[in-house]
């Protein structure tokens, strides 16, 4: 990720070197962002920000503890998409009325999941948690 510079580099050089987006949207600033997860066995989701000309302005890896503490109770799957990419899992349980999303992540050098649980007829974040993989 060193080839890059900020407010210097191209969105087609980005696209090169990554291909295809997973998704993109545009932020609150009205930049570009640019989506690589490497799910959904992966621990990193790529976020690049392009500017309306087309520079580089930042990217990151986003599954980190610091993002993972801006997930709040009442955000929309949207939202909480838009900031964290794509999820590994998305698994209903209809009993108890939540559907779970996880992201795969290395916590110091141990793979868990962080994973959000949804109300599953709103579409709103209850509660969040934190688990071990199995067999790992």
């Amino acid at each position: 990720m060193d080839k890059w510079i900020k407010g210097i580099s191209s969105e087609a050089e980005v696209r090169l070197a990554m291909g295809q987006a997973d998704s993109e949207h545009v932020d609150d600033n009205g930049n570009r962002v640019l989506v690589y997860p490497s799910g959904p066995q992966g621990v990193r989701t790529w976020m690049f920000w392009i500017d309306q000309w087309g520079k580089l302005l930042d990217w990151q890896q986003v599954l980190t503890m610091a993002n993972f503490d801006q997930v709040r109770q009442g955000m929309t799957r949207a939202q909480v998409a838009r900031m964290l990419g794509r999820p590994r899992s998305m698994v209903p349980f209809v009993r108890m009325g939540e559907e779970v999303w996880d992201w795969k992540y290395v916590h110091v050098h141990e793979e868990r999941l962080f994973n959000v649980h949804f109300d599953l007829q709103r579409g709103l974040v209850l509660r969040l948690s934190l688990s071990e993989l199995a067999g790992a």
